[in-house]
């Protein structure tokens, strides 16, 4: 069968799992090495919202559920999504934060203790043990969280370079990049920019002045 996304002839076998899911003619027509291409664009892209396989053909709204994408893709493009979703669900859920400590930066839950203890500022991370202040994001100190803007830039931007995070040209908003190229998408505002040096314009790295 000829895959109308390679327009190469494919054995039976690259279109695996077709009768099992409810799918447009394009997905059935898709072959799998294909549809890993399309999902591995769409963890690079971070367009990752929705644990669901969208159909890239314009005008068609049908898409492959979680369940489906497991069955056409092979185990390796399938779990660096599956890390992917869970990576962006905690970075975008409030009961989650990331570890401050650069060895570390892990993210764990806060549910509990915003419950539990909701005056409580101190956190600790369950994997390193270390200390960050709940109030002001940053590591933990005892003093009161009164400083002055100029200061509190400084420390958040050493607490951002810690965890590898940078902000949206655009936006401003943080993004922490784990793994894949350069080409960043801001999910808040919908920019495309470069990782390394920011422009909002990722179609250039022939002039990028950091390569």
């Amino acid at each position: 069968m000829e895959c109308i996304i390679c327009a190469e002839d494919q054995p039976e076998s690259s279109f695996t799992s077709r009768e099992e899911a409810d799918l447009c003619g394009h997905f059935q027509k898709t072959c799998n090495s294909c549809i890993e291409n399309i999902l591995s664009t769409k963890v690079s892209n971070r367009l990752l919202e929705h644990a669901i396989l969208e159909c890239p053909f314009p005008n068609c709204l049908k898409t492959l559920d979680f369940s489906a994408v497991r069955k056409m893709v092979s185990e390796r493009v399938f779990n660096s999504w599956d890390n992917a979703l869970l990576r962006y669900h905690m970075t975008t859920n409030r009961d989650y934060l990331a570890c401050l400590n650069a060895h570390c930066g892990k993210y764990f839950s806060i549910e509990a203790l915003s419950v539990e203890c909701p005056q409580e500022r101190k956190l600790t991370c369950p994997y390193c043990q270390s200390h960050q202040c709940l109030a002001c994001s940053r590591p933990w100190h005892e003093a009161a969280c009164t400083i002055s803007p100029e200061q509190e830039e400084a420390q958040s931007n050493t607490a951002m370079e810690r965890m590898g995070a940078k902000n949206c040209p655009r936006c401003t908003a943080t993004i922490i990049k784990n793994g894949g190229c350069d080409h960043m998408h801001c999910i808040q505002c919908s920019t495309d920019f470069c990782w390394q040096c920011l422009t909002v314009n990722f179609m250039h790295t022939d002039t990028c002045p950091t390569k």
